[in-house]
């Protein structure tokens, strides 16, 4: 970025101030503070120069300039960036879409981008979930992120340049189509709506987040057959990077309650955990499932209380609520 501020001249870092709270805002951009000019580290041997074009804006309208002026620069690009989602303005407490795909042409942004540069990598910036169905087939990268904060444009740039590995993971499922979905004025959960309920195969399941490495699953063991009240049962499993690079993997455990009388969740997550692993290397991770625990009662009308039923608990250990690598089971004791 250059521009003549008080007669300051030279490179200089410029810091947004996040302000929040900003109605129709998710990013409310109005300062900025100079430093001086820190040197180019010896290191870098090539600057990296950005080229940024609007495109179209987060409620989709643009002008056939716009895009044709991201085209023309996209086609000059080593990497094409495209950033895209939705915003306050767009969807909010009060103020809902009427659908989950992306705003007006911001799909048409993308199509015309990537036709005219094939690396082109796509980012999404939104504080909801959009259904990028072609996207997904299509594009050769996506970089989730999601309600990122006041430092997102730091860590999306560490992702892209590869000095950090990724590892977050998705805290919801992202539907394919909203004909997905029940009713809008329908709150039944059980009625398909979750990761614990929807039966059909999501453009993202409840738990997905991909890593620059990849890891192997192994070993699990549980402690005990039975589970009986007032103690817990073990539930530990080997995780192995078995990529070249380091990184970290949120290990997911689930239960399901077999046989049960009444609706039961498909899966429910128990708990999880965040490991970090250099490449080659292999960690233990553990959980405990206590006789207690709320994914294995269910609300009883008659009673007007929380209860269990004896049975079969599978256990599920895996990288998302769909990705289940590991399974073993223990017998719930009322």
């Amino acid at each position: 970025m250059s521009a003549p501020i008080s007669d300051i001249s030279g490179e200089h870092k410029v810091y947004l101030r996040f302000l929040g709270k900003a109605r129709h805002f998710l990013f409310n951009l109005r300062s900025f503070n100079l430093t001086p000019a820190e040197p180019i580290p010896a290191a870098a041997t090539k600057a990296v120069e950005v080229s940024v074009a609007l495109g179209c804006a987060v409620n989709g309208t643009a002008q056939p300039s716009d895009i044709a002026a991201a085209v023309k620069m996209a086609s000059q690009a080593d990497v094409a960036l495209v950033f895209v989602g939705v915003d306050q303005a767009i969807g909010a407490e009060g103020h809902d879409r009427s659908h989950i795909g992306l705003p007006g042409v911001q799909s048409d942004l993308i199509k015309a981008v990537l036709a005219a540069n094939p690396r082109t990598v796509l980012v999404i910036s939104s504080n909801a979930p959009v259904a990028i169905n072609w996207e997904q087939e299509n594009v050769p990268a996506i970089v989730g992120g999601i309600f990122a904060g006041q430092e997102q444009g730091h860590a999306i740039a560490d992702v892209l340049f590869g000095d950090y590995n990724p590892a977050g993971k998705i805290t919801t499922t992202w539907y394919a189509s909203v004909d997905d979905l029940p009713h809008f004025h329908d709150y039944d959960v059980r009625k398909g709506r979750t990761y614990m309920y929807y039966q059909g195969k999501p453009l993202y399941p409840f738990g997905h987040g991909l890593s620059y490495t990849t890891f192997e699953y192994a070993n699990l063991e549980v402690t005990a057959s039975a589970l009986k009240p007032q103690k817990a049962v073990g539930i530990a499993l080997s995780i192995t990077n078995t990529g070249r690079i380091a990184g970290d993997e949120i290990v997911q455990f689930y239960v399901h309650v077999n046989g049960s009388k009444v609706q039961r969740p498909i899966k429910q997550l128990v708990d999880f955990a965040r490991v970090h692993l250099e490449p080659g290397e292999t960690k233990t991770v553990s959980f405990a499932l206590g006789h207690d625990d709320q994914a294995l009662k269910y609300w009883d009308e008659a009673q007007q209380d929380f209860v269990q039923e004896p049975g079969k608990i599978d256990i599920l250990v895996g990288a998302s609520s769909a990705d289940i690598r590991l399974k073993g089971a223990v017998n719930l004791m009322v």
